[in-house]
């Protein structure tokens, strides 16, 4: 891939990591954080869309790393914590990388 492909996905990453942030927010608003179970199965969905953008795209360590920290910021930019923020982005990433490890 060339210097402007490169740049080409970069683009697509953050927006597919700004959309997969709100989807997570409109089912879990900033009022909800404390709800471990509703937390925990969102995070396991928006994950599952990761997983097929990463398996779409051929995403490697960097690129599901770029969409991780994409939804992060993008979720702390929506008024959730940073720390709560990161943990949803590790979620994500553990999943992710489970999945690339069965594959």
């Amino acid at each position: 891939m060339g210097l402007f492909g490169w740049w080409t996905t970069r683009s697509e990453l953050e927006t597919l990591g700004r959309q997969l942030s709100e989807m997570f927010a409109k089912r879990v608003p900033v009022a909800r954080v404390d709800d471990a179970n509703l937390v925990g199965r969102e995070i396991g969905i928006i994950a599952s869309h990761a997983v097929g953008i990463r398996r779409k795209k051929g995403l490697g360590v960097f690129g599901q790393a770029k969409l991780a920290n994409t939804i992060r910021w993008a979720l702390v930019d929506k008024g959730y914590e940073s720390g709560f923020a990161d943990h949803v982005a590790r979620g994500i990433v553990a999943r992710t990388a489970n999945d690339a490890k069965a594959h």
